[in-house]
């Protein structure tokens, strides 16, 4: 992988804009959280912090759940304060408004720091589908074309090998959510699907999915704490 593609892989989730405590003198700082999952699992995982800044800081932090399309024109129109977001949106951001990245959101696994990620690639285990190949003619659904890890990783793997996904699937949608993909799948509705890395892992844990019940489509075993179909 380049250089330029491991540094915005590295980058993580970065959280854009200038120091929160600076914000503060605000009647109310909005804090835009991309959604990867939807609104309610943003809400689940971030209002608590939500409650905790506003009790530090003495003013309302509001958690804003945001839909991969809605991110960039709240950025521009001024409504939100604060960014939590892939790093393909981060430099896309940065390019268009000079977004500046303050933190980054280091998840774990295991009890240790993962800064990586990646997409899988997946089928449901009782599908014929075993190889990159035999993708092709398939349905397929990404989360957004957009989405860095739900999307564009998994994309690049396809084009890499010849796939062009414009033209080689029977069907190409998005599903705008990492669980819709997820749960097309295993309905049968679509073929096969890519999200981010560990969100199998956490659907299985919530008890939605088996992992048992899927294969992934050139899986990368290297010690990678999450199953991985491309490159970090």
């Amino acid at each position: 992988m380049g250089s330029s593609m491991k540094r915005i892989g590295m980058m993580g989730l970065a959280l854009l804009v200038s120091a929160m405590f600076v914000a503060a003198a605000q009647a109310e700082i909005k804090v835009g959280i991309l959604a990867l999952r939807g609104a309610p699992k943003v809400m689940e995982e971030w209002g608590a912090t939500g409650e905790y800044l506003t009790g530090k800081m003495g003013e309302p932090v509001t958690i804003m759940p945001l839909e991969f399309n809605a991110i960039e024109p709240m950025l521009r129109d001024g409504k939100i304060d604060f960014m939590l977001a892939n790093s393909a949106f981060f430099v896309e951001m940065e390019k268009l408004y000079g977004a500046k990245p303050v933190a980054m959101q280091v998840n774990s696994a295991g009890g240790k720091p993962v800064k990586e990620f990646g997409g899988v690639i997946f089928v449901r285990k009782d599908r014929p589908i075993n190889t990159l190949s035999d993708l092709k003619g398939k349905k397929f659904m990404v989360v957004k074309a957009s989405s860095f890890g739900g999307g564009q990783m998994a994309m690049r793997l396809l084009l890499q090998n010849g796939i062009d996904y414009k033209k080689d699937f029977a069907e190409f949608k998005e599903g705008g959510k990492h669980d819709n993909v997820v749960l097309a799948v295993k309905n049968g509705a679509m073929d096969a699907g890519t999200v981010r890395t560990d969100t199998l892992e956490a659907m299985e844990k919530e008890g939605k999915i088996s992992m048992a019940d899927f294969k992934i489509i050139n899986q990368i075993k290297d010690g990678f704490p999450f199953v991985r179909s491309t490159e970090l």
